[in-house]
C-alpha cells in the first residue's frame, strides 16, 4: 500500500518535509537554532502558546464580567414602561415663539397627536426617561424648624405624564391639564422625595420651596411610585413633577414629547411627522427614536467595552489554538516511529491519545495559572466598568477558565486523534 502523496497545501507534511531536510544539510548545533520545534524552540513555542492561553482567560473573564454586568442593567426595574413610545424633540423657541404662542403650540400638538389612529397617550416634558441629564435642585418643607435642605430631580411635564408612561400613583393624584393655568402651583413628588421631605408622615396638601427660589412655593398634590429617570445605574432618585408651566427657571423653548402607540412605534413617525407639519412646517422633530433605543444609547459604553473585550478574546483564544493544533500536529507527525512502537508493545488507543495530550494539559494548566493572578491584578481598572457585580467574581473566572480550557483540548484532539489511527506497521517504516 503505498503512502499517501501529501497535496500542495498539507502545512503538517511539508513541516516534516522542511525539518528532514534541515537535517540532512545542517550541522546538529544550526538545527537546534533554525529546526522547527527542535530543541530551545520547541520550549519557546509552548512558552507563547501559554502565554496566549493566559491572555485568552484574561480577556474571557473580562468579557464574562461585562457581559453579566450587562445583562443586569437591562434587567433592572425601571419603575415605567418603556415598551411602545415615541419619542423626540420639538422646539418652537427656536423659531421665534415666546412663552404664550410657544405653550398655546404645545396644547394644540399634544392634542393633533392624540387624534393620530394608534397613539394611544401623548405628553411632554423637559427631559425624557434615561436621556442621562435632569435639572435638580434643593428644596426647604414648609413648617419644618430644622430648615434642612432636600436635593432631588426635576422634571417639568405635561399633563397626564405619569400615566402615559405608566409610573403608578401611590396617592392623590397626577398632574392634570388644569394644573397648567392653575393660580396655585402645584407638584408631584415620587416615594423617595417623599421619605426624604416628609419622613413617615402624609405629603399631601404639604408645602415647599425651592432654595434658589424661595418666593416660588409648592403643594403636594400626589406621590408616585420611584422610577429611574436621567440614568439605569444607581438607586431611584427623589424626583419631583411640575407642570411645565410652573417653571421657576423660566420657560424653556423646548420640550420633548412622549407619545405611548398600540402597536411598534416606528409606524406611526410618519404620521406624528405629518401632524407637526400641519402645526408649523418651520418646525423638524428633533432626534426622532423610540424609548427602548433611547435606554440602548444609555448603555452604549457597556454594550462597546462586552463587545471589543468578547472579540479580542475570541481573537486570542483563537490563536493560542492554532499554536496548540500545530504543536500537537508536529509532535504526532515526529513521533510516528515512536508511537507505532508503542502500539505495536499493546499500547491502547485512549493510552496513547492521552500520552500525546498530556504536554497539551501541562501548557492549558500553565497558562491558566499564569492568567487568574494576572486577571485579578487588573481588578481596578475593570470595577467602574461593572454593575451589581464584583471584578473577583469566583464564577465568571471559574466559566471562562473552563471554556477556555475545553476550546483548548478541542483544538488539540483534533490532530491528536492522527495518533490513534497510525498503524504499526507504516510507522516502522516511517522516515
Amino acid at each position: 500500500m503505498s503512502r499517501r502523496k501529501p497535496g500542495p497545501y498539507d502545512w503538517q507534511d511539508w513541516l516534516t518535509r522542511w525539518n528532514r531536510v534541515l537535517l540532512e544539510h545542517l550541522e546538529p548545533e544550526e538545527y537546534a537554532v533554525f529546526g522547527c520545534l527542535g530543541g530551545v524552540c520547541a520550549d519557546v513555542v509552548r512558552a507563547l502558546v501559554a502565554v496566549q492561553i493566559a491572555a485568552a482567560l484574561l480577556l474571557a473573564s473580562g468579557a464574562t464580567l461585562l457581559t453579566r454586568s450587562l445583562v443586569k442593567l437591562r434587567g433592572l426595574p425601571l419603575g415605567f414602561d418603556p415598551h411602545n413610545v415615541v419619542l423626540f424633540g420639538i422646539s418652537p423657541g427656536s423659531n421665534g415663539y415666546d412663552e404664550a404662542r410657544g405653550n398655546e403650540f404645545f396644547a394644540r400638538l399634544t392634542e393633533r397627536l392624540r387624534a393620530i389612529p394608534g397613539v394611544t397617550g401623548v405628553t411632554m416634558s423637559t427631559s425624557s426617561p434615561i436621556s442621562g441629564w435632569m435639572s435638580n435642585s434643593s428644596f426647604l418643607v414648609d413648617g419644618d424648624a430644622s430648615r434642612s435642605r432636600r436635593g432631588s430631580k426635576i422634571n417639568f411635564v405635561g399633563p397626564d405624564f405619569l400615566k402615559v408612561m405608566r409610573i403608578p400613583i401611590v396617592v392623590g393624584r397626577g398632574i392634570e391639564r388644569s394644573d397648567l393655568s392653575a393660580g396655585r402651583r402645584v407638584a408631584v413628588i415620587n416615594e423617595a422625595a417623599a421619605r426624604k421631605a416628609f419622613g413617615s408622615g402624609s405629603p399631601l396638601g404639604r408645602r415647599f420651596r425651592w432654595a434658589n427660589k424661595r418666593d416660588w412655593d409648592y403643594e403636594v398634590i400626589g406621590v408616585a411610585q420611584d422610577a429611574k429617570y436621567d440614568k439605569l445605574r444607581g438607586e431611584f432618585p427623589a424626583t419631583v413633577y411640575i407642570p411645565y408651566t410652573q417653571n421657576m427657571f423660566g420657560w424653556r423653548g423646548e420640550m420633548q414629547v412622549e407619545a405611548r402607540t398600540a402597536g411598534r412605534p416606528s409606524a406611526a413617525l410618519p404620521s406624528i411627522r405629518a401632524a407637526v407639519r400641519e402645526l408649523d412646517r418651520m418646525l423638524p422633530l428633533i432626534e426622532p427614536k423610540t424609548l427602548e433605543t433611547q435606554i440602548g444609547e444609555s448603555i452604549l459604553q457597556e454594550r462597546l467595552f462586552a463587545f471589543l473585550v468578547s472579540l479580542f478574546g475570541v481573537i486570542t483564544l483563537g490563536l493560542a489554538c492554532v499554536g496548540l493544533y500545530g504543536l500537537v500536529s508536529y509532535s504526532v507527525a515526529s513521533r510516528t516511529r515512536e508511537i507505532g512502537v508503542r502500539v505495536a508493545l499493546g499500547a491502547g488507543r485512549m493510552a496513547v491519545l492521552a500520552t500525546v495530550l498530556f504536554q497539551v494539559c501541562v501548557i492549558t494548566a500553565l497558562g491558566l495559572a499564569a492568567g487568574i493572578p494576572a486577571t485579578l491584578a487588573l481588578r481596578k481598572i475593570i470595577r467602574s466598568l461593572l454593575f451589581g457585580i464584583e471584578p473577583t467574581d469566583a464564577a465568571s473566572l471559574a466559566f471562562a477558565s473552563a471554556v477556555v480550557a475545553a476550546v483548548a483540548l478541542l483544538a488539540a484532539y483534533l490532530p491528536a486523534r492522527r495518533a490513534m489511527r497510525i498503524d504499526p506497521v507504516r510507522a516502522l517504516h516511517y522516515e
